[in-house]
Parts: C-alpha cells; sequence; structure tokens
C-alpha cells in the first residue's frame, strides 16, 4: 500500500505549490488539486486521522513558502484548514458537544481541550481550533457566563494554557 504521501493527488500539489509542476495554468491546478482529489484522498479511511492531520500540517507549511501570489496560497492554506476541521469532524474527534444546542463555554471546553491534546500536529488543524476557541471565548453571554462561574473559568484559563503551551513547544 502507498503511503499517503506518494499518492498522485499529493505528489501533484507538492509540485505545484514548490514549482516543479508550475506553468501556464498553475494557479487554476492548484486549485482543481486541493479540490476534489485531495478531498477524496484525506476525508477516505485509508489512513489514521493522526496521519492525514500530519500530511495536511506538511503540505501547509508546504504552502506557506510556495512561490504563488499572496491571495492563492491564503486560498490553499484556507482549504487545506477546512480539510483538517472536516476530518475532525467526520472522526468524531470534535465530540458531542459540537451539537446545535450546545452551549458556547462546552464548545470552546472541548476545542481547547482537543487542542491541548496530542491528537492535533501543529498545522491548520491546531489553528483552525484554537481560533474559532478563542472566538468563543470573547464571545459577552461566554464571558458573562465564565465571570458568574470560577470552577468555569479555573478550567477555561487552565485548558487555554495548556493549549498555548503546547503551540509553544511546538514553535522552539
Amino acid at each position: 500500500m502507498l503511503r499517503l504521501a506518494q499518492t498522485l493527488p499529493y505528489v501533484r500539489l507538492v509540485d505545484l505549490l514548490t514549482g516543479v509542476g508550475a506553468g501556464d495554468g498553475a494557479r487554476a491546478a492548484v486549485r482543481a488539486v486541493v479540490g476534489e482529489d485531495l478531498q477524496r484522498l484525506f476525508l477516505g479511511p485509508q489512513w489514521s486521522p493522526r496521519t492525514r492531520l500530519e500530511h495536511l500540517s506538511e503540505l501547509s507549511r508546504t504552502a506557506a513558502i510556495a512561490p504563488l501570489p499572496a491571495r492563492e496560497r491564503d486560498t490553499v492554506t484556507s482549504e487545506l484548514a477546512r480539510l483538517a476541521l472536516r476530518i475532525l469532524w467526520s472522526e468524531g474527534l470534535l465530540g458531542d458537544v459540537m451539537a446545535l444546542e450546545a452551549a458556547p463555554s462546552q464548545v470552546a471546553s472541548r476545542l481547547l481541550e482537543l487542542a491541548a491534546s496530542d491528537l492535533l500536529p501543529d498545522g491548520p488543524a491546531y489553528f483552525i481550533i484554537m481560533k474559532r476557541a478563542r472566538t468563543l471565548l470573547q464571545r459577552h453571554d461566554v464571558q458573562a457566563e465564565v465571570a458568574a462561574d470560577d470552577a468555569l473559568r479555573h478550567r477555561l484559563q487552565d485548558q487555554l494554557a495548556r493549549a498555548e503551551l503546547r503551540l509553544d513547544v511546538v514553535s522552539l
């Protein structure tokens, strides 16, 4: 069985991002590869969620330095982040609290717990989870709930600190 990084869509995207496959229509080719082929590859059951997320992180790092216009780089990294979120969702890794009726503070707590865990490699999955958690923590209703509940405030502060510490360790 092929390793994920040896599959045609993965190799083709890396070639396009590094300029090996550049030429006329390279931008359209990048969009096409990031589209359906990569989604089928990363959302399929052939590899573990951790493996798929690690490879998405590697693609994200490659895309960040790709010789593409900034707008195209942003498009690629956004698509990779969306794929990471879809992997987390499809594998049930976001948990039951992600239901529409869940309290925003519960969702933020689950996201921070996930960000602090070993499950997420650094990269698009980690950053999109942290961004969403921070956004939820800034909501007025969440801030009011946290201000009224000392145990919740301490738990969220601890989870946020562990998640941010993990980022500091990863970046060293």
